[in-house]
């Protein structure tokens, strides 16, 4: 493992951050669908604008992030 001076694992703290913005971003998705159905007010175009962001968000950027951090091959 790389620890730093401190005996923290860098990686660790990259993953709940991974991890929390997987959970952003659901929640984006379900807030726009809550727009969409009427749950919320708010033009149903902009819910779906929301919901299709949630969604890419959710699969693609805790994989830009995952990309960003890896470790260069040496």
């Amino acid at each position: 493992m790389a620890d730093d001076k401190d005996g923290h694992d860098p990686a660790i703290g990259r993953y709940y951050l991974i991890q929390l913005l997987r959970l952003a971003c659901a929640g984006v998705v379900l807030i726009g669908g809550m727009v969409m159905t009427g749950r919320i007010a708010a033009p149903e175009w902009l819910g779906g604008i929301v919901l299709v962001a949630g969604a890419v968000g959710f699969f693609t950027l805790p994989n830009r992030l995952a990309r960003r951090w890896r470790t260069p091959e040496s």
